[in-house]
């Protein structure tokens, strides 16, 4: 494989970005696979939750993690770029450009919503990954997380209706 794409969904303040950016250059330099990075965000913090449990509003509210998207742009190489807006939207533009496969996502967006529009990259029509594709969940392990609501609910839900997949 010559090239891959990478991902952070959930981008906030930009620290997980910029270190994947130097992990993938130094993974590059090591292997030859030339590794692309990508960030999706919004750019303004968490999106409206609607008052839907399963985003977890009693642990979340719009507009957290909001981006200072100049100061993040200065820190970012030429292989890294920033995806703005609601992932529903920018995501099936993005894999309409027929980027290279995806070799690894983490996810970082919080809401059962969002984990489930980011879930969307391994189903999109034109969805391209390596055999096997590494997914790192942040929002899984604490002590509110649980299957009927955030991430974990999403994960379910999406491996329940692709088993092909999962």
């Amino acid at each position: 494989v010559p090239e891959i794409s990478v991902f952070e969904f959930g981008v906030a303040g930009g620290g997980g970005l910029v270190a994947l950016q130097t992990c993938a250059a130094l993974v590059e330099q090591e292997t030859g696979v030339k590794i692309r990075v990508f960030g999706f965000d919004t750019g303004e913090g968490l999106p409206n939750l609607n008052n839907d449990y399963r985003d977890h509003p009693d642990q979340w509210r719009a507009s957290d993690y909001r981006m200072d998207v100049p100061k993040l742009q200065q820190r970012l190489s030429s292989r890294t770029e920033l995806r703005l807006g609601k992932i529903a939207d920018t995501l099936p533009k993005f894999v309409a450009e027929n980027p290279p496969p995806t070799g690894f996502v983490a996810c970082d967006v919080d809401l059962y919503s969002s984990t489930k529009d980011m879930l969307r990259i391994l189903t999109l029509p034109g969805s391209r990954m390596l055999y096997r594709t590494f997914m790192y969940f942040d929002d899984i392990d604490l002590i509110c997380n649980h299957l009927h609501a955030g991430e974990l609910l999403a994960i379910d839900e999406f491996n329940r209706s692709n088993p092909m997949i999962k």
